[in-house]
């Protein structure tokens, strides 16, 4: 059985997609977290500069969408049928329209609009 390490910031964000496969397939991996200070030192030796990052099999892999399509038809979840696979993808595009969409939150700088980000986030 191949190991699995999947490299992101300590948000959701652009790694979560990947991390709700690893949930919904019932896979251990390695979730290793970068805090925000550690990342100017990480970013060079990532091959391109970003993350989220997903080692396995002596292989790395970047790019949130590749990496969560791969890990899909890894674990059976991509579907059977070529129409199947079609929606796999369009629910893939969605999620990540909508990730893009709420991103500006994360950087938010008027506290009150900050309390809905907090709320949707975080829980509170």
């Amino acid at each position: 059985m191949p190991s699995y390490k999947l490299t992101y910031f300590a948000g959701r964000g652009r790694g979560e997609l990947s991390r709700l496969l690893f949930a919904v397939s019932g896979t251990k991996f390695e979730d290793v977290r970068v805090e925000f200070p550690d990342w100017p030192a990480l970013k060079p030796k990532t091959p391109l500069g970003s993350l989220p990052l997903l080692e396995t099999e002596g292989k790395t892999l970047v790019q949130s969408l590749s990496i969560a399509r791969f890990l899909a038809n890894k674990f059976g979840l991509l579907g059977k049928t070529v129409e199947d696979q079609a929606i796999a993808d369009m629910i893939v595009a969605t999620c990540e329209d909508v990730r893009v969409n709420l991103a500006p939150a994360l950087f938010e700088q008027d506290p009150a609009a900050r309390e809905y980000e907090d709320l949707f986030y975080k829980g509170k």
